[in-house]
């Protein structure tokens, strides 16, 4: 049987137990439930097990690279000597025979060993590539030519049209004073051109010194 009056506490009479909805619980036991719901949803909810990260390894510091130890200076002194160049130098270049192809003269056009000895005269300085006035002696080629301070011999010739000299006006021009022009083509060769006809060309080769000449001079 309960009672009449507001808030009055529940009492409970065999089954005929009813709650007054105007009575409010106390609050000790509303916390408590409230704590007792809480511990309960927290046991029945399994926590996720974090899953592991994998962490990197840590990579090795680098190896410092071994300094370069500069090479020692060269330092001038007197027992200082200078590296030979790997240039080859003009002497050691290889070049072409500048008598080749050349037609040899006739035994009785060469030059024959005489008795009076000639020792070259002529300054040095001659240009090359320029051809210049130069007259053959009145022995011809039996005259000493005497050019660049040296002393030539002819070694070969050809007519106007490249073949042997061997016919009479050709000779002549060869075994008398003749009129012409000398061009040195390389430092030891020296060409002859006769500047009438027949325009024989004889080719000289220098001489180291003097050279002995027979008398028709």
């Amino acid at each position: 049987m309960s009672s009449d009056r507001l808030g009055a506490p529940l009492r409970i009479v065999g089954d005929d137990a009813r709650v007054n909805p105007h009575v409010r619980p106390p609050l000790r036991t509303a916390t408590l439930l409230a704590v007792t719901l809480l511990v309960a949803g927290c046991a029945s909810t399994p926590t996720p097990t974090p899953t592991p990260v994998p962490t990197a390894a840590p990579s090795p510091a680098p190896t410092p690279a071994p300094s370069a130890v500069p090479a020692p200076s060269a330092t001038a002194g007197p027992s200082a000597t200078a590296a030979p160049s790997a240039v080859p130098t003009q002497s050691a270049v290889p070049t072409a025979d500048p008598f080749a192809g050349v037609l040899p003269l006739r035994d009785d056009l060469k030059l024959p060993v005489g008795d009076i000895a000639i020792a070259p005269q002529s300054p040095r300085g001659m240009a090359m590539g320029v051809a210049m006035p130069f007259d053959l002696g009145h022995c011809g080629l039996y005259s000493p030519v005497d050019l660049d301070g040296s002393l030539w011999e002819p070694v070969g010739g050809v007519d106007p049209r490249g073949g042997p000299i061997d016919t009479d006006p050709e000779i002549g021009q060869l075994i008398n004073g003749t009129p012409g022009e000398v061009l040195l083509v390389t430092a030891d060769r020296l060409d002859w051109r006769a500047t009438q006809a027949p325009r024989v060309v004889v080719v000289f080769q220098r001489l180291p010194g003097e050279r002995t000449y027979p008398g028709c001079m």
